[in-house]
């Protein structure tokens, strides 16, 4: 079966995959901010500039392995600030791959 996640409804499942919809909260770097700002994560998506020029993206869904392929994406330049679930997986995809997490 070929897996696809509607990250738009309220669980995201197929017969290998089921998880509820949990609030995700991203924060992406000053560098990427432009790219963030006009980019459409989630059809319920709330985005939020800070001072220091980051932007955080938060909105409720499931479909954690398909969130970290795209965020894999993003490189470094992205957090995951909740849930603890998806930033598990991030970091372990990032440290997979030498990325520096503690370069700015």
């Amino acid at each position: 079966e070929i897996y696809q996640c509607d990250w738009s409804s309220d669980v995201c499942s197929s017969d290998l995959f089921q998880e509820p919809a949990q609030e995700i909260v991203w924060r992406f770097k000053p560098a990427v901010a432009d790219a963030v700002l006009g980019y459409q994560f989630h059809p319920s998506q709330t985005v939020r500039k800070q001072k220091d020029g980051s932007v955080l993206v938060s909105f409720t869904a499931g479909g954690f392995v398909e969130m970290c392929w795209h965020l894999y994406t993003w490189g470094t330049n992205v957090e995951v600030i909740k849930p603890t679930k998806l930033r598990a997986l991030m970091r372990a995809a990032i440290k997979h791959n030498n990325f520096d997490l503690e370069r700015p």
